[in-house]
């Protein structure tokens, strides 16, 4: 419910999912009567409150999901596919959403996960000992390879996942055998952990709608 640049940062995401044009359903997940009312007041709904064990830090993303479906089994309704957007996406555009449902569709993946691509080599990660303070390369095998001969490697965005139901119930995870991927670009996305990450995603959103700005 914290503000970003002037509303609650969950609108971005309801207003997402809503302009987006692809939901029979949208609903938000929680277990707090404050965001239930939220997301009422903006025409989505919170038909079921997420269970004790399912609303602490320790729960995963894959565990809210699968209790999410089976309080839908319980109505009688089934999904084929669910997109999971989460509450700190602001920087995600409809575009980039059906994009990574097209992806999904068309190319009969379980999942679909936006990706970031390192800046930086991770074969060449260094790490501190905490003993010594003493400075070393994780993998010595890779001291002396040059940056332009190490494989690319990506990081979970954390924005949104795309996800076959069917093979979810089966796998009960979201990094499925077959799971798929798009690339987002680090100015499209970040992912929040700290009031850094905050200040650097406002930074990022008022740069990019300039841009946008600029094109019209």
């Amino acid at each position: 419910m914290k503000c970003f640049l002037g509303k609650p940062i969950l609108q971005y995401s309801i207003d997402l999912a809503k302009s987006a044009g692809l939901f029979d359903e949208i609903i938000v997940s929680t277990e707090d009567i404050e965001i239930e009312n939220f997301a009422a007041k903006h025409g989505v709904k919170a038909p079921f409150r997420r269970s004790e064990k399912n609303a602490n830090d320790f729960a995963t993303l894959s565990d809210v999901l699968l209790e999410v479906l089976t309080e839908y089994q319980k109505l009688g309704m089934q999904f084929a596919n669910v997109c999971v957007i989460l509450p700190t996406a602001p920087l995600i555009t409809h575009e980039i959403l059906n994009e990574a449902y097209r992806k999904l569709i068309t190319s009969h993946f379980s999942a679909v996960i936006p990706l970031v691509k390192y800046s930086h080599p991770i074969q060449r990660a260094l790490k501190v000992l905490n003993n010594s303070g003493k400075t070393a390369i994780i993998d010595p095998k890779s001291a002396l390879m040059r940056t332009q001969d190490c494989a690319e490697t990506y990081y979970d965005s954390g924005q949104f996942y795309w996800i076959n139901v069917k093979q979810f119930l089966i796998e009960k995870k979201i990094l499925m055998k077959n799971a798929g991927s798009i690339e987002l670009m680090p100015e499209q996305c970040h992912d929040i952990d700290s009031m850094n990450d905050w200040i650097i995603t406002e930074m990022k959103y008022k740069w990019l709608y300039s841009q946008y700005s600029k094109m019209a």
